[in-house]
């Protein structure tokens, strides 16, 4: 219980001081009073001064002292609970930019590129206290799936349904969802915010487009990367996997170079997506 013991408003102390000060005052004046009795005929004294004042009883003065120590003591303010402290509420949004492209479905990591993003996903919101979110989904064209809010259980209950299969048109232009995150966040006023790409890679051409799209922001774009440098076919509509023009089997291949320095370019930073919540904390 004293551990809990603290003054509310503790500066209130330094007038202790004070209360030693003024009964040592009173006290010089009563005695002054009664130190008159051995200049002046005490019969003539009667009449000057009153007969309490020549009696020197200390209790008077102990009684100020006391009720001087309680009443500074009170002004500091005792007590037991802690007052509510304000606390800083980090305002700054945050834009969740989502690869759905077909490469998600890649299975160089277990299960596959994209439920493994969809648990990151829930481990990234989880951790976010506070603060306004948006959730943009991509493929071949961008989508505001959840926008700015603080109501982040409705955007995990989302993710499950995160899926190339659900975009209207199927490719990687990210570019566009990046674009459509700068409008968004320009559309509320925020001329500050963070955006974190959740992606398993983006050709050079959309890099420096990216890079353009932002280089008159504010905007902080950083790069989670899903996938690896080995990288996997691609499943194609339960037919095989995708081939390029001369019927070869396209690998997707996580690039992290690329990804770090878009990342870097883009005052973010970069995160390879990994098995632990060490990367969302």
């Amino acid at each position: 219980m004293l551990d809990d013991f603290h003054f509310l408003r503790p500066l209130w102390l330094f007038a202790l001081i004070l209360v030693p000060l003024v009964c040592f005052l009173l006290y010089r004046h009563k005695k002054g009073a009664k130190q008159w009795s051995s200049l002046i005929d005490a019969q003539l004294l009667n009449h000057l001064i009153k007969a309490d004042a020549q009696r020197l009883s200390p209790l008077p003065i102990i009684l100020i002292a006391v009720g001087g120590f309680i009443a500074v003591l009170a002004l500091a303010g005792p007590s037991w609970e802690k007052l509510p402290q304000p606390q800083f509420v980090n305002q700054q949004p945050l834009v969740l930019l989502v690869d759905l492209s077909p490469s998600m479905s890649v299975e160089d990591i277990k299960p596959s590129r994209l439920i493994k993003m969809r648990f990151k996903l829930i481990d990234l919101l989880k951790a976010r206290k506070q603060g306004l979110t948006a959730l943009i989904v991509y493929a071949g064209d961008a989508h505001v799936l959840a926008p700015l809010s603080e109501d982040n259980e409705t955007l995990i209950s989302l993710v499950p349904t995160l899926s190339p299969q659900v975009m209207p048109i199927s490719g990687s232009n990210t570019e566009e969802g990046v674009a459509l995150a700068v409008s968004l966040l320009q559309a509320q006023g925020y001329n500050q915010a963070n955006i974190i790409l959740l992606t398993d890679g983006m050709t050079p051409q959309a890099a420096e487009n990216v890079t353009k799209l932002l280089e008159d922001t504010q905007y902080h774009l950083s790069i989670m990367g899903i996938g690896t440098a080995e990288g996997a076919p691609i499943p194609f509509s339960n037919k095989g996997f995708a081939k390029d023009s001369q019927g070869n089997i396209v690998l997707a291949k996580l690039d992290r170079d690329l990804l770090k320095k878009v990342a870097e370019q883009n005052a973010g930073i970069y995160q390879k997506l990994s098995l632990t919540i060490e990367d969302v904390v």
